[in-house]
């Protein structure tokens, strides 16, 4: 078969885009800076109220464990709005009162009852070499930002909760003694 020289450099043309697009599993091209990324796969490092301080996770092994990271700098991504706890703690919202005794845990209360709500599942962060949670993330608008100023940077990223985290009710007690109370949890290393 003979092709003319037309359809060898369109033949070439097709396989080097071809090459110059093949993904990594996390979906990432080599040529892709950070801020082009719009979803990517993040391993929990830290739990706090309305934030989450996680690391980018380039692979994952069979058993879905992070084994490749790049970008080892900390990202912070934004729990969904209905799972933080800032816009909600000693508020009234539809006629029910919360208040937080730790980050995984909330009183419900209207003019009848209480319960105890828990966050399941809960997000587990990484401890030595024990790996965390894994979880996607989109950039988007979240309306939060970090640190003080005039060093303030608005909080891009936001959980997808693809995992179904929700608040349901329990029948433990508000504050048990492992309980973390509310601020940042960092796990020992």
């Amino acid at each position: 078969m003979n092709l003319s020289k037309q359809s060898l450099d369109r033949i070439a043309k097709a396989v080097k885009t071809v090459e110059s697009s093949k993904r990594s599993i996390s979906g990432r091209r080599a040529d892709v800076k950070n801020e082009d990324i719009v979803s990517a796969a993040f391993e929990i490092t830290a739990v706090s109220e309305d934030t989450l301080t996680c690391e980018f996770v380039a692979e994952l092994d069979a058993n879905g464990n992070p084994v490749k990271k790049t970008d080892a700098a900390s990202i912070t991504i934004a729990k969904p709005f209905l799972l933080r706890i800032s816009p909600f703690n000693n508020q009234t919202r539809n006629g029910i009162t919360y208040t937080f005794p730790t980050i995984d845990k909330r009183v419900a209360t209207d003019e009848t009852d209480t319960e105890i709500q828990k966050l399941t599942p809960s997000y587990i962060a990484r401890v030595g070499t024990t790996p965390g949670g894994i979880l996607l993330a989109i950039r988007s608008h979240t309306g939060l930002t970090t640190g003080e100023e005039p060093n303030q940077k608005q909080v891009e990223w936001s959980d997808l909760n693809t995992d179904g985290r929700c608040w349901a009710v329990t029948d433990e007690e508000p504050l048990e003694p492992d309980d973390v109370p509310l601020g940042s949890y960092v796990p020992p290393a």
